[in-house]
């Protein structure tokens, strides 16, 4: 989880700091980024919400009818569909637009901005659900 969590917010810094560098430098930063949210966020976000269920499924206070255990599989759910679907499509198009000199640059910069700020918000939400783990 921290790895994943970290993952966000490396991505964040990135973008951050690239944002006013020359465009090679910041189409190196999108593909980085790009790259590594495919491995860690596959990987891992599989990884979590696997062994996520594994404990609803052998432990004997939790199952999957458990409303936080519920909660927390929907949003994950909805952020690996995020960062996975829409994030590496909004940073291919980043790319293209920055080695194109595109003007709607700004564009899909923002809308890639709004997603994954939506993930995150789901991955932050999820967080109390795994640790105090509420009935």
């Amino acid at each position: 989880m921290a790895l994943f969590i970290g993952n966000i917010f490396v991505t964040a810094w990135w973008k951050y700091k690239s944002e006013h560098q020359a465009n090679n430098i910041r189409v190196f930063a999108n593909r980085l980024t790009a790259s590594t949210d495919t491995v860690f966020i596959s990987f891992f976000g599989l990884l979590t919400l696997l062994s996520g269920l594994l404990l609803a499924y052998t432990h004997p206070m939790y199952s999957l009818d458990t409303l936080f255990i519920q909660l927390a599989i929907v949003l994950w759910t909805v952020s690996l569909i995020t960062w996975v679907v829409s994030v590496p499509y909004l940073k291919k198009q980043r790319i293209d637009l920055i080695r194109n000199q595109g003007k709607l640059y700004k564009y899909y910069d923002r809308k890639w901005w709004w997603w994954g700020v939506a993930a995150t918000v789901a991955d932050v939400a999820i967080l109390p659900l795994m640790i105090w783990k509420p009935l």
